[in-house]
Formats: structure tokens, C-alpha cells, sequence
């Protein structure tokens, strides 16, 4: 009920805290009579406390800093998690040599820091080579498991030249570095020095020059064939976006522990945890990641074949489209998806299909290659004949 407070005007000579509270019916029944001195009787009504939310822009400037840290400090918590996941490397099958294979000639190179890698030539069937292929292989792969992919070139004119990267097979170790299943400027500093090996030998001069690459092999390809004009045709199987694919497993992992709710988590947010991840795991392994999105656009004038199995449970083929089209690339021309297929197994699934589609894409690749240095070569003797 509400109660209203009766006291007289303020000549009034009585001590205030004398003052009776009335109820509103006491005063309509006349039990309450108006001292004579005051002829204004004076209400207060009493009404409930109301807190006031009202803040200082300090205040909220305080209270935006205590949750973006506390935020923050999330974010730091869960890329230390993540981490140890980052660095299991997943269980790839890397095919074994072909027992029946042909004897490579054997080649060492040392790199520009110092460090001395091997690898091995193989000559085509009949012994003259027309063109050259530099197969880059997956990760724990060697320059013998080339023949696993690339063997039916060696019918078609093509030498083939592989190697091992550093700190496998039978190149020499880098305690500076720790590798992995990402890339990184060592292996791309590896490929550049058999690139330049294989320009210096008198055998190859004048010939198309391609590279094949496996996995992270086709990353690293990709890569060096952006800086690199003298590489005028590349097959790339298996590349990966690093940060696609980091996301992917990472989304997969959130549905596994907490179910459907992942969904109320954008990946914006999630992507600033993976690169606090990123930051931590080049501190770790002494590298940094090489990120292709900002290399694909200059492979728009190569001749470039990206494969992928539609069964590869760790890069789908969606990924391998976005890659394509970022490199300046008509899908239906450039892409193809081989059924069947799981990461890294396209020739086990389709050995026929592949060889086949292997050795024409080169043939035609090399062909274009040809006529258009020889075009230029037309060209420039034309110039100097005018000059």
C-alpha cells in the first residue's frame, strides 16, 4: 500500500522526526485532523529504489578492455591446445619404390646454405631426352618413389630428375630446421638449387623444363614455378591452401567435442586463434609457412594441371577448385577431380586414366612450349638482322 507522509510547512516548530506517517484512508475517514497553522497539508510519496545503470565512458572503456583480454587470454589458451594437434603430423601412405625400377643416375647438389642434397636422373628409353621434368616429391617420399608417378614420361622423351629434400632420404640433415608436412622457404630454397643444377647441364640445354609435385611437393611447385619463368608447365597433385585446411580440421574437431553449437562460433574468430597457432609453431620449427594465395596469380600465363581425388578426406576437392581459380585457371580446362581417389593415390585408383592424361597434358604442354620459344627465337633474330 502505498504510504503518504503528513507534516506541516516549515514554520512549524515541532521536531520532524515526531512527525507520524499516516495511510491515505486516514485522512479520507477524518480520523486525521489539519493542525490549524498550516493550511496546506504536504504528501510525500514513497516509491521503490530504482539503481541507476547509467556509466562513465571510462567505465566502459574499463569494462571493453577486461573482456577483449579476457578474450585475448581465451585465444592464447586455445592456440597452446591446438598446437599439439598442429604438430601431429596425419598419417599419409607414401607408396614404396617399384621393385622393377630403372637405376637412376645419381646427382649431389649443395644449397646456398650450405646444406648438400642428393637426388637421381633418369634418362627416357631411348636414351635422348626431349623435354625434362623435375619430380618434387611428397613429404617422406625420396627421389626414388618418382617412378610411382611419373614412370610412363620416360616412354615419351621425358628425362625425369628428383631429389630429396633436406633432412630426408639421403640429403644431408638441417638442425636449424624441423620439417613438416607445411612449407616452408627451405624446401622451396631446395628446388630452386635443382632448378638451377638442371639448367646448368649441357645435356638439357634449350629443353621445356616442367615439374610434377606431390602433396606438399605440388605447394612447393607451385611456389617456385611463380618466380621462376624457366618453368613453363607444372602438374600439380594434392596442393593445399594451409590456411583452408588448417581451418577444416579444426571445424572438425569443434563438431566432435561440442557438437552442433559450433555453428555460434565464426571463423573469423576461430581463424585469429590458428594464427596465434601459426605464430607459436614457426617458433618452434625456425621457419615460416609459405601462404600460396598471394603466388597463384602470377601461374596465370603457365600450362598447370591441378588433380585431386573426390575420396581425399584431408584437402577437398573445393579446395583444389579455389586453387585453381586463383591461379587464373578454367576449371574445366585445368581441373580434374579423379573418382575413386584418396589423398595422394590418383595413379593407384586410376593407373590407366592417369598415365594417360599424364603423358598427353605434357606432350601438348611441351608442344605449345616449342613453338612459342621458337617464335621468340624468330623474333629475335629478326630484330638483330634489323638492328
Amino acid at each position: 500500500m502505498v504510504r503518504r507522509s503528513f507534516f506541516p510547512a516549515k514554520n512549524a516548530g515541532d521536531d520532524v522526526k515526531s512527525w507520524p506517517t499516516f495511510k491515505e484512508a486516514d485522512f479520507k475517514s477524518g480520523r486525521i485532523e489539519i493542525p490549524p497553522f498550516d493550511r496546506s497539508p504536504v504528501f510525500v510519496v514513497h516509491r521503490p529504489l530504482q539503481l541507476s545503470l547509467r556509466m562513465t565512458p571510462w567505465q566502459i572503456i574499463l569494462v571493453l578492455a577486461t573482456v577483449l583480454l579476457a578474450d585475448l587470454v581465451a585465444h592464447w589458451i586455445y592456440a597452446i591446445i591446438a598446437l599439439r594437434r598442429f604438430e601431429q603430423s596425419p598419417l599419409f601412405n607414401v607408396l614404396a619404390p617399384p621393385e622393377e625400377a630403372v637405376a637412376p643416375e645419381i646427382f649431389s647438389v649443395e644449397t646456398s646454405d650450405g646444406v648438400r642434397l642428393r637426388g637421381g636422373i633418369y634418362f627416357p628409353t631411348d636414351g635422348i631426352p626431349t623435354s625434362i621434368v623435375i619430380f618434387v616429391p611428397e613429404t617422406g617420399g625420396t627421389y626414388a618413389t618418382a617412378l610411382n608417378y611419373v614412370a610412363s614420361l620416360l616412354d615419351q622423351g621425358t628425362a625425369v630428375v628428383s631429389f630429396d629434400f633436406r633432412n630426408y632420404g639421403e640429403s644431408e640433415p638441417d638442425n636449424r630446421y624441423q620439417p613438416g608436412y607445411w612449407t616452408t622457404p627451405f624446401e622451396l630454397r631446395d628446388l630452386h638449387r635443382v632448378i638451377d643444377f638442371v639448367l646448368d647441364q649441357p645435356q638439357f640445354a634449350g629443353l621445356p623444363l616442367g615439374l610434377v609435385g606431390i602433396s606438399r611437393g605440388a605447394n612447393v611447385s607451385l611456389a617456385v614455378a611463380a618466380t621462376r619463368p624457366e618453368v613453363q608447365v607444372v602438374w600439380s597433385q594434392g596442393a593445399f591452401r594451409l590456411d583452408q585446411i588448417v581451418l577444416r580440421q579444426t571445424r572438425r574437431s569443434m563438431e566432435y567435442m561440442v557438437g552442433k553449437w559450433t555453428w555460434l562460433i565464426p571463423d573469423w574468430h576461430v581463424n585469429l586463434t590458428l594464427r596465434l597457432m601459426f605464430l607459436l609453431a614457426e617458433r618452434r620449427i625456425h621457419a615460416s609457412f609459405i601462404r600460396l594465395p598471394s603466388l597463384l596469380p602470377r601461374l596465370s600465363d603457365r600450362r598447370v594441371m591441378f588433380v585431386s581425388g573426390d575420396r581425399d578426406s584431408y584437402i577437398p576437392t573445393e579446395m583444389t577448385r579455389d586453387i585453381c581459380l586463383g591461379a587464373g585457371h578454367d576449371p574445366d580446362d585445368s581441373l580434374w577431380i579423379v573418382r575413386g581417389a584418396k589423398h595422394n593415390l590418383e595413379r593407384v585408383s586410376q593407373a590407366k586414366q592417369y598415365d594417360q592424361k599424364l603423358v598427353e597434358f605434357f606432350d601438348q604442354a611441351f608442344k605449345n612450349c616449342r613453338q612459342s620459344n621458337s617464335t621468340a627465337k624468330k623474333i629475335s633474330q629478326a630484330a638483330q638482322i634489323a638492328s
